[in-house]
């Protein structure tokens, strides 16, 4: 046997082992290679540190999702693969050959329901909007946009009037599926802005439930100008706005996103003073000078004949 025959066996040798302890060979052993991906089911996108268990063996998903397992015995069973955050998914395998490829998509576990949230605490949420209507009501926009009462009233007048506001944004208000890890709400507020430029009341009006992108809605206001009211020029205004929000499933908790005003109307009208009225004459006290009067003419002409 001549050199070159030597290297091609030892060449040969090599390789089988190399197989061999690589799992790629039974050699005569019990031993195959499990190998795949774990995804996320929505994206696509391979999922690190993914646990994956076939018997007594365990490993964990590389950067990208993919995985490897030498198995030894048994041949065939369950393998599951798992992560925080998604559920968890079983698959029968039967190893037939040297090298097994087994895949698996995970769906995000559904996120909890949020809670409902008092008024008081939506209120303090949207503060950041009450400043934008603020700006907004000021500026040479809002200015030119806003409808102007044709008479003026007085304080303890009943001031109502109609507003119309439209979901200007691409998609329908708000987002009510909270599985996914996404939800929203949305509001009509409302409030009066007095001619110092503050708010001097400011409430929810409704829960907006369903409103498709480009629909509008008719929002009727009532307010009642109180007694003590300054004079000048007030504005009532409403604003229809969504409260986006996300679940964070590392702190189990829904947070919450800047509010965006899908759109907004205003109505300003102008409070005068009502002068006192002057005291009505007293006919009595009329009369009596009337009679006085004339008594003294009387006596002033009497006396003189």
């Amino acid at each position: 046997m001549n050199s070159k025959m030597f290297i091609m066996v030892g060449l040969i040798i090599l390789l089988i082992s190399t197989l061999h302890f690589a799992g790629l060979l039974t050699l005569g052993v019990d031993r195959w290679l499990l190998k795949g991906k774990v995804v996320d089911a929505s994206t696509g996108k391979g999922l690190a540190d993914a646990s994956i268990k076939f018997s007594d063996y365990e490993t964990v998903s590389n950067w990208d999702g993919s995985y490897h397992i030498v198995v030894r015995y048994p041949y065939k069973g369950e393998v599951t693969a798992s992560k925080s955050g998604y559920v968890t998914q079983t698959k029968y395998v039967t190893l037939q050959s040297a090298e097994t490829t087994l895949n698996f998509e995970l769906a995000k576990e559904p996120s909890p329901a949020p809670p409902e949230y008092s008024e008081i605490d939506l209120l303090n949420l949207l503060a950041s909007v009450w400043n934008s209507l603020i700006n907004w009501i000021f500026s040479m926009f809002g200015f030119l946009s806003v409808a102007e009462a044709s008479e003026p009233y007085y304080a303890g007048d009943t001031i109502t009037t109609t507003l119309t506001l439209t979901n200007t944004s691409d998609h329908p208000i708000p987002d009510n599926y909270h599985k996914d890890g996404t939800y929203s709400w949305a509001y009509v507020i409302y409030g009066v802005i007095d001619p110092k430029g503050t708010f001097i009341e400011k409430k929810i009006l409704e829960k907006v439930t369903s409103l498709k992108a480009g629909e509008s809605k008719q929002v009727s206001v009532e307010y009642t100008i109180p007694s003590n009211a300054q004079t000048g020029k007030y504005t009532i205004i409403v604003s229809l706005v969504e409260l986006p929000a996300t679940y964070d499933r590392a702190t189990q908790q829904w947070v919450f996103e800047s509010p965006n005003i899908i759109d907004k109307s205003a109505y300003s009208f102008e409070v005068v003073k009502i002068e006192p009225p002057t005291e009505p004459p007293n006919i009595i006290d009329i009369l009596f000078n009337i009679w006085d009067t004339l008594l003294g003419w009387l006596k002033s002409v009497l006396g003189g004949i």
